[in-house]
């Protein structure tokens, strides 16, 4: 802006178009250069101001995610829990069957010894019994031989 402008300026009333003009022609330059620093314009700033609330609207929509993830979290980790006490009732049950088989088979055992030791005295017997017999001849050898092939002793 001149100075033959500025006084033409200054001549008259001050408007609002007279202080924008003199704000863009004389203040801003002279703080920019005395500042270093460069203001931006309205077109610049207008810019800025639309990427602001994109970016806004963009954080809402992550935040909104965020919260529909971290309620998706919660209830998997009442399904977890949900799961681990079914896991554990089911593991009780298991543990509380597995003893009651193996008392069983305990007793079974206990049992199956108890049949083994008689087994073994009455074959002894059977044996002595089909000598003797065998002996006194009241079987003959080939009664002797069928007892033998039914394998009894």
């Amino acid at each position: 802006m001149t100075k033959k402008e500025i006084k033409k300026l200054s001549d008259g009333p001050l408007t609002l178009r007279g202080l924008i003009i003199y704000n863009e022609k004389v203040f801003l330059p002279m703080l920019e250069k005395k500042f270093d620093k460069k203001f931006v314009s309205k077109k610049e700033f207008n810019k800025f101001k639309k990427e602001m609330l994109e970016f806004k609207k963009e954080m809402r929509e992550f935040k909104g995610d965020m919260l529909e993830f971290k309620a998706k979290m919660e209830d998997f980790a009442v399904e977890m829990i949900k799961f681990k006490e079914k896991t554990e009732k089911t593991q009780d049950i298991l543990l509380t069957n597995m003893d009651k088989v193996l008392k069983k088979l305990d007793i079974l055992l206990g049992d199956k010894k108890v049949q083994d030791f008689q087994d073994g005295k009455r074959k002894k017997m059977c044996k002595l019994m089909v000598g003797a017999a065998a002996k006194h001849r009241v079987i003959t050898p080939g009664q002797v031989g069928q007892i033998n092939r039914w394998e009894v002793l």
